[in-house]
């Protein structure tokens, strides 16, 4: 009697820990699932600017520090390009000067002369 006790605690404890097992297994399949991702996984959405703000911080956000700035500097270049080469192709236009963001070039250029904005153009990289 003792030892049937014994094998039917024995196994309801099996029983228990089979699916205690299982449980753990599928409470880490979930947690995987829902874990945030890595940013060399990540996208960037540009659809609009929005969308494309967005992105781009969750990907400053699942970084580690250390790169944050060598990928913000990557964007700050694409864009950078990118406008050059719409000047490029604006100043083929009569419409070129329509394009430019005065405020910022304000605060870029002032006080400066036509000789000092080309120079200073000239050591930008």
């Amino acid at each position: 009697m003792l030892s049937k006790l014994f094998r039917s605690q024995v196994i309801q404890a099996h029983h228990r820990s089979g699916k205690s097992v299982i449980c753990a297994l599928l409470l880490l399949a979930i947690q995987g699932c829902t874990a945030p991702q890595s940013y060399r996984t990540l996208t960037i959405d540009g659809s609009n600017a929005a969308s494309t703000q967005q992105s781009v911080q969750r990907v400053v956000r699942s970084m580690p520090q250390s790169q944050q700035a060598e990928f913000l500097l990557a964007l700050v270049k694409i864009q950078v390009h990118a406008g050059q080469m719409q000047a490029a192709a604006l100043l083929q236009s009569d419409t070129a000067m329509q394009h430019v963001n005065y405020q910022f070039l304000g605060q870029q250029t002032h006080g400066l002369t036509a000789e000092q904005v080309i120079a200073k153009a000239a050591v930008l990289k």
